[in-house]
């Protein structure tokens, strides 16, 4: 369970005509975040690196 005051909504879509499948929204971002998952971020260290 998720207290409300803990959890930030992902994504709003406003309007009248909002879709209404909004996993092919939310696919490409998911679709990220996996792959940063998998194969990492890289970052230069300057301490590393002298």
């Amino acid at each position: 369970r998720y207290k409300k005051k803990y959890v930030l909504p992902g994504i709003i879509i406003p309007g009248l005509n909002k879709p209404k499948n909004i996993d092919s929204l939310l696919f490409p971002g998911f679709h990220h975040v996996t792959a940063l998952q998998h194969e990492g971020l890289p970052i230069w260290d300057e301490l590393q690196d002298t």
